[in-house]
């Protein structure tokens, strides 16, 4: 399936990016994908804690088959501290900026990281894991390894900053400055003007390419503590002022305020009131619909799982009303329709699914 996916891929100028799939040998993986997600992929292969032969034997495959990494550092960086200090990161400013699906999934309820059943134990896995990340990373580019900076952001960590995180560690793991740089600038530029034959358009300052720029008050590639000091930002040609970046932020934090209040007031009915939840649903319309949909499904699951399969069925209903796209809803409405015996409704939630 992923050589059928990557030469269409080929022949419409596509890359395929991804993670490995997990059943793949890395040669497989590695002369089909064009890019590798993550750089964690890798310890599919290699092991965790990796030896240095089976590091060196990944990288140089990864090498020969002309393969660009994203590293993800950040994502180690964050994984922890949502574990183990997600009070601290729900009281940050800069949640009030997350999507409304995003802070549904972030929510302490919610949060995959923060509900481990051995916290300390993950911690410390993921801090040694940034430790053979960055030996990876740093393997990965004395190999001539193409890599791009790139984060999660916002699924665990704020944009912006998690990209400044992740320009960090990439420095941490023995690049220079100005190759730190140009994992966020030449080379994705250079990527998407030979890999997906368009013409070189982003990534440098210079004649002819597009004016994306950052204004800084002081020199990136003395300290990388520049990239904090923002005065302004050309997007595209147009410019905007410090002032004008935190007037449009201001908009946004107002907007995201009342679908943030869309999510809390879901999670405090469903924990409270069921009757009351479902009014509430019947009120909002498409545009409200802010809520994640992998959280309603497991809250779908666990309601079944409790023997209240009605009011599960109930609650996919209300939702995927108001998320018709979400397929992954419809696709467990069928399942819990057909658990009761409604074969039609079922089948009309696998074809709202397949449509």
């Amino acid at each position: 399936e992923l050589e059928a996916i990557a030469a269409e891929g080929k022949k419409r100028g596509l890359p395929i990016v991804g993670h490995t799939p997990r059943n793949l040998e890395p040669e497989v993986a590695f002369a089909n994908l064009k890019v590798v997600a993550h750089g964690e992929e890798f310890f599919k292969y290699i092991g965790e804690p990796p030896s240095d032969e089976a590091m060196a034997e990944a990288v140089a495959l990864a090498a020969r088959n002309g393969v660009t990494v994203i590293p993800n550092l950040a994502a180690y960086r964050w994984m922890p501290k949502h574990a183990a200090e997600l009070p601290s990161i729900m009281a940050d400013p800069d949640t009030a900026f997350l999507p409304p699906t995003i802070y549904h999934e972030q929510l302490p309820a919610n949060n995959r990281y923060a509900n481990r059943p051995n916290i300390p134990a993950f911690v410390s896995g993921s801090r040694e894991g940034l430790d053979h990340l960055k030996r990876l990373t740093r393997s990965l580019h004395a190999a001539g390894v193409p890599l791009l900076a790139g984060t999660d952001a916002p699924i665990i960590c704020f944009p912006g900053r998690c990209l400044f995180d992740d320009l960090e560690l990439i420095h941490e793991s023995g690049l220079s400055l100005y190759e730190t740089l140009k994992a966020a600038t030449v080379n994705p530029g250079r990527f998407v003007a030979e890999t997906m034959r368009k013409p070189y358009s982003f990534g440098m300052v210079a004649p002819g390419m597009r004016a994306d720029l950052l204004l800084l008050g002081g020199n990136p590639l003395a300290s990388l503590n520049a990239l904090k000091d923002v005065k302004g930002v050309m997007v595209a040609g147009r410019w905007f002022s410090r002032d004008d970046i935190a007037a449009h932020q201001e908009l946004s934090r107002r907007s995201l305020a009342e679908a943030h209040a869309v999510v809390e007031r879901y999670e405090k009915l469903l924990a409270s009131d069921r009757p009351a939840l479902f009014q509430y649903l019947a009120t909002l319309t498409p545009k409200d619909g802010m809520l994640n949909d992998n959280v309603v499904i497991f809250d779908a699951l666990i309601l079944d799982n409790d023997g209240q399969t009605a009011d599960a069925i109930r609650l996919l209903e209300a939702t995927s009303r108001l998320m018709p796209l979400r397929f992954g809803q419809l696709n467990v409405l069928g399942q819990l329709r057909t658990k009761v015996g409604d074969t039609e409704g079922a089948r009309r939630a696998y074809t709202q699914s397949l449509a």
